[in-house]
C-alpha cells in the first residue's frame, strides 16, 4: 500500500507510536474497529404523502406493447442488417452445396447483395401477411394468414 504525505509526517513526528498503532489497528478484532469509527449523520426518511409501502417499490410499469412499438421505430431508423452475417453466410454455403453437391466459393459482396435483398423480401413479406391479419380484424399475426398470402402471390414468388 503506498503511503500518503499525512503518513509520512506523522511518521517522522513519532515513529515508534505511529508503528505501534498501526500494529494494533491491524489485529484488532472487527467489531471493535467499527465500533471506534465515528458514526454517520442519519438521514431524515422521505414522508410518505398517503401512499403505502407497496405503492412506493413499484416503479412505473410501461404501457403493454410500448416496448415493441420502440423496437419497431429503433429498427425502422436504422439501415443495418437484421441477420447476423457469419450465420447467413453458413447457411447461404449450406444452401449452396446442397444444390451443387461440392464445395463453392462466394464474394463478400455477392453474399451482402444476397443478404439485403433476403431481409428486404421477409420484411415486405411480413407486412402484406400483417395487413390480412388486419383484414381479418385481429391484431395477432397467424400462420394462417402467411399461408393465404402464399396462396395470393401464386407459384411465381420466390417464397413458393
Amino acid at each position: 500500500m503506498a503511503r500518503t504525505k499525512t503518513q509520512v509526517r506523522n511518521s517522522k513526528a513519532s515513529p515508534k507510536k505511529s508503528l505501534l498503532a498501526a500494529k494494533q489497528q491491524r489485529h484488532q478484532h472487527p467489531a471493535l474497529a467499527l465500533a471506534q469509527k465515528s458514526p454517520k449523520k442519519r438521514e431524515k426518511p422521505p414522508t410518505s404523502k398517503g401512499k403505502t409501502t407497496a405503492q412506493k417499490k413499484a416503479k412505473e410499469r410501461p404501457r403493454p406493447g410500448a416496448k415493441a412499438l420502440m423496437e419497431i421505430r429503433k429498427y425502422q431508423k436504422s439501415h443495418e442488417l437484421l441477420i447476423p452475417k457469419l450465420s447467413f453466410g453458413r447457411c447461404v454455403r449450406e444452401a449452396m452445396n446442397c444444390f451443387s453437391g461440392r464445395d463453392l466459393r462466394i464474394t463478400a459482396e455477392a453474399l451482402m447483395a444476397l443478404q439485403e435483398s433476403a431481409e428486404a423480401y421477409m420484411v415486405q413479406f411480413l407486412e402484406d401477411s400483417f395487413l390480412l391479419t388486419l383484414h381479418a380484424k385481429r391484431r395477432t399475426l397467424f400462420a394462417q394468414d402467411i399461408v393465404l398470402l402464399k396462396r395470393l402471390r401464386g407459384r411465381d414468388d420466390p417464397c413458393n
